[in-house]
């Protein structure tokens, strides 16, 4: 069949997918990188990412491409191979991941409404299992300290309230630190 072309700005702006409309195949790409995550890159942005999967989810889809690999699908033709093919509909997929995105932008909205700070926002999101706390905490840090703090929790949150300046609502981390720093200057303090 042909392939149609189709916006899917979230992970990205400039993101497309390819939809098979006779075949009913979705080549989602980072539209659909399962269905919960925790570090996105800090492209994203989460309220055009529910968008997309609202528009996605108006298709016929059997099939489903992930970006890295994954097929999502419960026809038979399909060998099973472990690690690539996931029997599950792709729809409750892409729905199974809205949900989420849908419950992460309320208890971000709450969050701000009630003034937390974005430490104690992205605590309500993210709340540690005790018995498995310490990974949970060591691998999200690890990956923030590593990308500089642009892939971590935080960043996920961030990506609900996008705005660009001094008074953005989550700033990333390094943007917040060069802030408070200007500031500290600006009172005659020292770096």
């Amino acid at each position: 069949g042909e392939l149609e072309v189709f916006a899917a700005p979230g992970h990205c702006d400039d993101h497309v997918v390819l939809y098979d409309r006779q075949q009913k195949v979705l080549i989602a790409g980072d539209a659909f990188m399962g269905s919960y995550f925790a570090t996105p890159n800090p492209d994203v942005d989460s309220l055009k990412w529910i968008a997309t999967l609202e528009n996605l989810l108006t298709l016929e889809i059997e099939v489903m491409v992930e970006g890295h690999g994954h097929v999502h699908t419960l026809r038979p033709e399909f060998p099973d191979i472990p690690g690539v093919v996931i029997r599950e509909d792709p729809r409750q997929a892409l729905e199974k991941k809205l949900l989420y995105l849908r419950w992460l932008r309320e208890q971000i909205e709450a969050g701000k409404r009630e003034g937390l700070t974005p430490t104690a926002v992205e605590a309500t999101c993210f709340p540690w299992r005790r018995s498995r706390a310490w990974e949970s905490f060591s691998r999200n840090e690890l990956i923030r300290l590593l990308s500089l703090g642009h892939f971590s929790r935080s960043e996920l949150v961030r990506s609900f309230v996008r705005s660009d300046g001094p008074g953005e609502v989550f700033p990333i981390v390094f943007k917040a630190n060069l802030y408070l720093r200007a500031a500290e200057m600006s009172k005659g303090g020292q770096l």
